[in-house]
């Protein structure tokens, strides 16, 4: 699928975007519209005119602006990276941190309006967002970890790894962004439970 870009210039062909192009195009007008005006704000027609492309073309491609926005939530998580600090605790708490600034960047709320759809794809592409990419730094972290001989020579299963982010989640979600969440978290939850699990 392609879309024409920008406005026609007169004597020139108008060049036809990459269907990659046109969902960056999307992404990053519901991005914007987001941090800028909120939920409400982001409508298929008025998404359609700011990325500059047909209304078709956004109707065809969501099923509802909520999956659109739980969409470009998980788009977004996946550019997530981790400076490595040289420690598993400095590695965990940037990953925690990075996971509450990507939940407190858009606004507590947009999460929860989206978690009260109770929709099982947008319950996934919220799994994508907010966990999806902390999950993967976890287990390049954990790993680095065991070859510094900070945990155990048993490991840590991925499921134990993901533990400290869905503690994290479910504690922002309720009581919202608080002093010291991601230390508390990597100091009284996954570190002792990583080093338990590891055989340290």
């Amino acid at each position: 699928m392609s879309e024409t870009s920008g406005n026609p210039v007169p004597g020139r062909a108008r060049r036809r975007r990459s269907a990659a192009e046109v969902t960056d195009a999307i992404h990053r007008v519901t991005l914007s519209e987001l941090r800028d005006h909120g939920f409400d704000a982001v409508t298929f027609d008025r998404v359609a005119r700011l990325a500059q492309m047909s209304k078709a073309t956004v109707y065809r491609r969501y099923r509802s602006p909520a999956h659109l926005i739980a969409e470009t939530l998980a788009a977004h998580a996946s550019h997530l990276t981790l400076e490595p600090t040289g420690s598993l605790r400095g590695d965990l708490l940037q990953i925690m941190e990075l996971a509450v600034d990507t939940i407190d960047s858009f606004g507590i709320d947009v999460y929860r309006r989206l978690i009260g759809y109770r929709d099982e794809s947008i319950e996934a592409l919220l799994r994508e967002s907010g966990a999806g990419a902390a999950y993967s730094l976890i287990g390049d972290a954990v790993g680095e970890a065991q070859r510094r001989g900070e945990i155990g020579p048993l490991g840590v299963p991925e499921k134990t790894r993901h533990v400290p982010v869905e503690v994290l989640h479910s504690r922002i979600l309720l009581t919202g962004r608080q002093d010291a969440m991601a230390a508390d978290i990597v100091d009284h939850v996954a570190l002792p439970l990583f080093r338990a699990v590891s055989g340290q």
